[in-house]
């Protein structure tokens, strides 16, 4: 890392005159007058040196270019009457915040009522992001906090209905609303799904999958209707993020509350793979499993489990009648 940062302060090079910019990279040299620059955009710093994106009419790709550590007021102060993309964007959704009605009836009333509600939101962000590390790191106890989790969405909406076309869960620069989603969705619905991949094993993902797709377009379509909001492209944009939380709910309601008893299948462990990410073993086949035999099991379990043992799979049919399976010792046989 020492290399990367360091050979490019002593090879490469900027050149910023009144009218060119002269930026000699590790292939080619760029040649950019001022006037072809249309727009800047992501300026970000990275161990001390500043990097910024700048859109040349004409071509496609954006450049981007460094000052290397050198002076950064002098850096950023060349490219400061440049129209930037994040700025832009900023304008565009104050503006459009200004000039929603649902605020109040002038200028001044909507701006302290956009204010007003922004600080209120604001307050939620840390409890919801506290929420949304608690689900990824340590969810423990286990319902408590995937209910909280699987609510948050839920509530968003509610608060969007109620606000009276104040507040989006489809976030959108161009809407004059404020977010919700960001905070009360994204999260939450990564933090949900993530739990379903890690924690809930089932028999077949088909099924799994197919309902989960079913269940977020339904999601999508009463947002929709909720916010009455029909722009298909952000919708098409955001539709992952209802899948997460379709799939992860689906998956947390099926198995965590399942209540009929399983059936056990013992089965002869033919293979360990002990990995960093995944644990599984490759097991004779059971039940619906015949060919494809091989089942996830968690990080304490593998480490006493060796070729040739025999463990016992434990089939749930599933609450929402998707099969799910554990894997774990086989229960003492009475005498």
């Amino acid at each position: 890392m020492i290399v990367m940062i360091t050979a490019p302060c002593f090879y490469m090079q900027l050149t910023m005159m009144s009218d060119l910019l002269i930026y000699r990279g590790y292939i080619r040299t760029l040649t950019i007058p001022r006037s072809d620059i249309e727009r800047t955009s992501r300026v970000r710093n990275s161990y001390g040196i500043l990097f910024i994106d700048i859109k040349v009419r004409g071509r496609r790709w954006r450049p981007s270019v460094s000052n290397f550590g050198q002076d950064a007021d002098a850096f950023l102060a060349w490219f400061s009457d440049l129209p930037n993309a994040e700025l832009e964007q900023r304008q565009r959704r104050s503006d459009a915040l200004l000039s929603n009605p649902r605020f109040g009836d002038n200028p001044a009333e909507r701006e302290d009522a956009v204010n007003h509600d922004a600080r209120w939101l604001n307050r939620l962000r840390w409890p919801c992001f506290l929420m949304v590390v608690w689900g990824f790191i340590y969810p423990y106890p286990y319902n408590l906090c995937l209910d909280i989790l699987m609510a948050m969405p839920a509530i968003a909406v509610l608060m969007a209905a109620l606000s009276r076309r104040r507040w989006s869960v489809n976030d959108d620069d161009t809407s004059g609303r404020l977010g919700l989603g960001t905070m009360m969705g994204l999260g939450p619905a990564l933090a949900v799904a993530l739990r379903a991949f890690l924690d809930d094993h089932m028999t077949s993902w088909i099924l799994p999958l197919l309902a989960a797709t079913a269940l977020a377009c339904l999601l999508i379509l009463v947002v929709a209707v909720v916010e009455w909001r029909f722009k298909w492209k952000l919708l098409l944009f955001l539709s992952p993020v209802y899948f997460a939380y379709a799939w992860g709910g689906i998956l947390y309601i099926d198995t965590s509350f399942d209540p009929m008893p399983s059936l056990v299948w013992p089965v002869r462990v033919l293979k360990v793979d002990q990995g960093d990410k995944t644990n599984e073993l490759k097991v004779s086949g059971w039940g619906a499993r015949i060919s494809d035999n091989t089942v996830s099991v968690g990080r304490v379990f593998i480490r006493h489990v060796h070729v040739g043992d025999t463990v016992c799979v434990f089939a749930h049919p599933g609450r929402l009648t998707l099969p799910w399976y554990e894997v774990g010792d086989c229960p003492v046989q009475k005498s």
